[in-house]
């Protein structure tokens, strides 16, 4: 209802030009990447293209609210509008993508207890980093492909970061050492991270023949 309005309203003939000019301004962005997408599927992203342009979108919904028969109606909405903006802000410095800050506290915990070495996915790491505070040795999980490495096969214990999918690096990491703990952090809106913590296995004993 709300754009329907801006757009008859705005795009009227003795309408203010600088309103047309909002509206244009905020369509075009829209209207291209949507148009383009038929063909290329990723050139329009809903939930990121219509987050950029909602602030010029409030802009103009209020310019529009106080003008015309429909002012009542259009106030109530954008009020509407409003809090629903309110509460996806407070929600979004709520969320922890992937739960990332949740994953970085339990590591940074388990760095203190003398473990100084991080396995992680090498896009992980800003991620990782915008919330771990400790001081360990982070290595990229694409290191391990050629073959484990010596770092990580002589290392006393260490702390192995990972989606939860099917991964055949965490698959040799449990056949290959010993998992003191693991931990599963669900994912709110994407594939959710598993923790594990390894140290090397004991080495048998010497056997005297004699």
């Amino acid at each position: 209802a709300l754009i329907l309005s801006a757009m008859f309203g705005v795009m009227r003939k003795e309408a203010d030009l600088k309103m047309q000019a909002l509206f244009i301004s905020i369509a075009a962005p829209l209207a291209v990447p949507f148009a383009l997408s038929f063909y290329r599927h990723e050139a329009f992203i809903w939930y990121r293209h219509t987050v950029i342009l909602f602030p010029l979108f409030c802009v103009l919904m209020g310019c529009v609210a106080f003008r015309g028969k429909w002012k009542r109606v259009l106030q109530v909405l954008i009020g509407i509008l409003l809090m629903i903006g309110v509460a996806g802000t407070v929600k979004y410095f709520s969320w922890s993508k992937s739960n990332v800050r949740d994953v970085a506290v339990y590591t940074e915990f388990i760095t203190r207890e003398g473990v100084d070495l991080i396995i992680r996915p090498r896009a992980f790491a800003p991620l990782l980093n915008s919330y771990y505070r400790g001081h360990a040795v982070q290595l990229d999980e694409a290191y391990l492909d050629e073959p484990l490495g010596d770092i990580v096969d002589t290392a006393r214990a260490f702390v192995y970061i990972s989606l939860d999918v099917p991964n055949e690096i965490r698959t040799y990491m449990n056949s290959h050492f010993v998992r003191i703990q693991e931990k599963q952090f669900p994912g709110e809106a994407h594939m959710g991270i598993v923790v594990g913590v390894y140290r090397q296995k004991a080495e048998p004993p010497d056997v005297d023949p004699g």
